[in-house]
């Protein structure tokens, strides 16, 4: 499967994002299974190539438009220098693995994790979003005992 072009998303994003998405590619990769109401697994999510900030776009034509504030041009350039930093150059991928347990209906999402995630795949490792085939389900001899 290939990533999804951003601009496939970008209702979404705008619904939550303070800065316009100029380019990436969203990818992902999840292993999560659920018994009796507790799940288990991960999700691996990340964006290639992302370009949230254009000077020329952002700032000069960007102040002629009325419609965006004097303040945009600032939000787009901080978060930009943000996805640089948290953007691994090698793949230019910025990425996290997040670990998911508990109750299916609340599960414990580590956020600290989540977060450091992003700093492991910029300036450790990248994350490869492929699946790593780790969540085991128990065969039909090991559930009936």
């Amino acid at each position: 499967m290939s990533p999804l072009p951003l601009s496939e998303t970008r209702q979404i994003i705008d619904l939550y994002a303070p800065f316009d998405i100029d380019a990436g590619q969203f990818d992902m990769a999840a292993e999560i299974k659920a018994d009796q109401g507790q799940v288990d697994g991960y999700i691996k999510f990340g964006v290639y190539e992302l370009s949230v900030f254009s000077f020329k776009d952002d700032v000069i034509k960007g102040w002629s438009d009325k419609d965006d504030s004097l303040l945009q041009p600032f939000v787009e350039a901080f978060s930009g220098l943000i996805a640089q930093f948290l953007e691994n150059d090698k793949q230019s991928l910025i990425a996290t693995r997040v670990p998911l347990e508990g109750d299916i209906a609340n599960p414990d999402i580590p956020y600290f994790v989540a977060f450091s995630g992003f700093l492991k795949n910029a300036f450790i490792e990248a994350y490869k979003l492929k699946v790593e085939n780790i969540v085991s389900f128990p065969t039909k001899d090991q559930g009936s005992e």
